[in-house]
Parts: C-alpha cells; sequence; structure tokens
C-alpha cells in the first residue's frame, strides 16, 4: 500500500480479531528506509512470516531515470509486535527493469519458490541458519522469451511445486 502523506510504500498484515480487522505491527518497509513496491507479499500458514517480492527503487530522480532498480525477495518474521527482517535478501540487479519476482512460500516459510519470467527460470531457496540458499539448480523454460516462472505455486510442506 502507499502511505500518501509522505509517498511511502510499505507492506501491510492484519489478522482479523472479535470482529474486526487489526494491523500486526508497522508497515514493512525496505532495511534502508526504501520503499517496497510489493509486486507479491505471501504470508506463511500461522501467520508469523511474510515474503515480499519486487522492486526496491532509490530515489525520486533515479525512478524518472530507470537507475538504481533491483528486484529482491525478502522475508520478514513478527517477533516482539514488530516485523523483522531474517535471512538475506534473494535478489538481482537489472538496470531499468520494472517488473517483479512471482514467488511462493511453504506453510513454514522456510522454503521460497522464485519466478522469474524475465529470466525465463524459476529457483528455490530454503533458509539455512540465517541465509537463504538455493536448493538445486535453476529450472530454466524450454524457450527464451515463453515467460517461464511467471506463475509459481509450492506445496504447503514444499515438497512439491508447480510451475
Amino acid at each position: 500500500s502507499t502511505n500518501e502523506s509522505d509517498s511511502t510504500s510499505v507492506v501491510r498484515v492484519f489478522k482479523y480479531l472479535a470482529g474486526d480487522w487489526n494491523e500486526l505491527g508497522s508497515g514493512i518497509k525496505g532495511e534502508d528506509g526504501s520503499n517496497i513496491y510489493a509486486w507479491s507479499a505471501l504470508i506463511s500458514a500461522d501467520g508469523d512470516t511474510v515474503v515480499v517480492s519486487n522492486h526496491r527503487i532509490g530515489n525520486e530522480a533515479s525512478k524518472r531515470s530507470n537507475e538504481d532498480h533491483s528486484h529482491f525477495v525478502k522475508a520478514f518474521r513478527f517477533v516482539s509486535d514488530s516485523w523483522t527482517p531474517y535471512g538475506n535478501m534473494v535478489h538481482s540487479s537489472i538496470q531499468g527493469d520494472s517488473e517483479g519476482y512471482v514467488i511462493s512460500v511453504s506453510d513454514n516459510g522456510e522454503l521460497i519458490c522464485v519466478g522469474d519470467p524475465e529470466r525465463n527460470s524459476v529457483h528455490l531457496y530454503t533458509l539455512n541458519g540465517k541465509e537463504w540458499t538455493q536448493v538445486g539448480p535453476d529450472i530454466i523454460g524450454e524457450s527464451t522469451g515463453d515467460m517461464f516462472g511467471s506463475s509459481v505455486s509450492l506445496s504447503a510442506d514444499g515438497s512439491h511445486f508447480a510451475i
């Protein structure tokens, strides 16, 4: 969502309690305070993990010139009433590109399937301590430009996925 009073984009998480939607913590922003323009935001089954995908944009000048854009996938855990980043950021810099990653997350929030249709590929990452590490090789589409990875779905336990 975008907070129009200060032009900051954040991801907000809500929980339904006693007939009303209540926001959990404050909005999730980039680690350096930069905007998060969420292409996709997914929540784990228990509601304690949120995985966010899309590009981080630097300042207004860089938005206009298509510089300083980078795709990312970042996970956050709800700890002590706030959303705390965990694991390293999974990202790639593609200057001038404005599309985002497509993601799916396992129920426990510790396996992420990342579709990268611009690169015709899909990648799986597991949380290994404090680092996201890739599981297996990249899965590449059959034909260049076929947007392979534009839709991904991971099973609840992370043992299966569909592209």
